[in-house]
């Protein structure tokens, strides 16, 4: 016997099973006979429940007047089908009442400290390229007053694009087609002198808005007739080197030191410009400003204290800076020299020279036209041996005496210091160059 649940349970489902048939009929395919075979998808419904009719179908439904219909798409002119043949553009010769700015297309050639950041206005190609080119430019400039330039090549197909030499490729395989040039000219027309981006990108979106009349004289493509320059891109020189494209930016660490060139020859050039504060300071008679030769000796050196821990207290408090040694670094670099200067015959007749700066207080003796001059080592042998110890303890003069070569910025030493720093390539110590006001 059955419990009343489970049949209450039966019955509901052969109900939700008779629904799902009644809301949603298919269409069955017939065998031959005619019936339709039965589906092995939905339950059959139970004989209480009556079978639904079959829907009407598309076409015996009668359509809603209410509905509007969707509308056909539109066909597209541009579809082709496989196998047809595409149809070119063609040159469409130009008005021949437009007069085209004539020139030399050397007066207008595109040099290396333009832009770097530039805007390709157009490209010409083939043998009028040159001569729409200095039409272009000029009307850029006359016009528009935007500094425009042309970059020309003359390319040579076939394994040779070196200027004046031929072709090297056997006649036969430069081009499929023999009566084909071989050889042809190009000239880009470039606009602008931009030293960023975003200074180009706004040039950029100036340029794609001008209608330069020049065009409409010249023979052009039939898809290019009227567009201008809306086909302008931005690019940069390419006499320009790139690594002077973003100058004096910074360069993150990641797995090892990099260099950056840039900064590497600001910084050597900032080394050449004489402070105006230090420039005061070495206005004494002993001034190193008044050495003539490139090279000199350093023999002593004051300077402050310094440490390597970035959160010392002591270096935050006032007492203890001014209590430094920088403090009495110019008075104990003068007093050596007066020193050495009553003991001539320690340094043979060479002058005493001081220079202070910023940090440190100076001692150098001597004028010499290399560091290797017999007369440095000589002199370094004298300072180390000769200077009597008593001397030494009343006048307080450091031993051993510090003799370092070190470069004078003049003219002369500029120019070994610069020749130094590039054959070197940061492989080898150089000399410092101590900066001095031109003479």
């Amino acid at each position: 016997m059955r419990r009343p649940i489970a049949m209450m349970a039966m019955t509901s489902l052969s109900f939700l099973a008779s629904t799902a048939v009644a809301q949603g009929p298919s269409v069955r395919p017939t065998n031959r006979g005619g019936v339709a075979p039965p589906s092995r998808l939905a339950p059959t419904p139970p004989s209480n429940f009556a079978r639904p009719a079959t829907p009407a179908t598309a076409a015996t439904r009668a359509p809603n007047a209410g509905q509007a219909q969707a509308p056909a798409p539109a066909a597209d002119s541009k579809v082709y089908r496989s196998g047809e043949e595409i149809a070119r553009s063609e040159y469409v010769p130009g008005d021949p009442n437009v007069t085209l700015a004539a020139g030399r297309v050397e007066d207008y050639l595109l040099q290396k400290e333009h832009g770097p950041f530039m805007v390709v206005a157009m490209t010409f190609r083939g043998a009028e390229s040159s001569r729409y080119a200095v039409a272009l430019t000029r009307e850029l400039r006359e016009q528009f007053q935007l500094p425009a330039y042309i970059f020309y090549l003359k390319i040579k197909p076939g394994r040779s694009n070196i200027r004046d030499v031929s072709p090297t490729a056997a006649v036969t395989s430069r081009n499929g087609d023999l009566a084909a040039p071989r050889a042809y000219d190009e000239a880009a027309v470039l606009v602008g002198h931009c030293k960023t981006i975003d200074e180009a990108g706004k040039l950029l979106h100036s340029v794609k808005k001008l209608r330069p009349k020049c065009l409409d004289g010249m023979d052009q493509l039939s898809h290019r007739r009227g567009k201008y320059l809306k086909s302008a891109t931005m690019t940069t020189n390419p006499l320009a080197a790139s690594q002077n494209l973003y100058p004096g930016r910074e360069v993150r660490m990641h797995g090892g030191a990099e260099v950056d060139t840039y900064q590497l020859i600001d910084r050597i050039a900032k080394t050449k410009q004489v402070d105006p504060f230090v420039a005061k300071l070495n206005g004494n008679r002993r001034s190193l400003y008044h050495c003539p030769g490139p090279y000199t000796l350093q023999v002593a050196e004051f300077s402050g204290r310094s440490t390597t821990n970035a959160s010392d207290r002591r270096f935050f408090s006032d007492k203890f800076l001014g209590t430094s040694p920088l403090g009495t670094a110019y008075d104990d670099a003068e007093r050596v020299a007066d020193v050495l200067e009553k003991n001539s015959n320690w340094l043979q007749g060479m002058k005493v020279y001081t220079y202070h700066d910023r940090t440190t207080s100076r001692v150098v003796v001597g004028s010499f036209a290399s560091s290797t001059d017999p007369a440095v080592l000589a002199l370094k042998n004298r300072l180390v041996n000769q200077v009597p110890q008593k001397v030494v303890q009343e006048q307080k003069i450091p031993l051993p005496l510090n003799t370092t070569p070190l470069l004078v910025g003049t003219p002369q030493g500029a120019a070994i210091h610069d020749t130094m720093v590039q054959q070197t390539a940061g492989a080898v110590a150089v000399p410092e160059l101590i900066p001095i006001p031109t003479r």
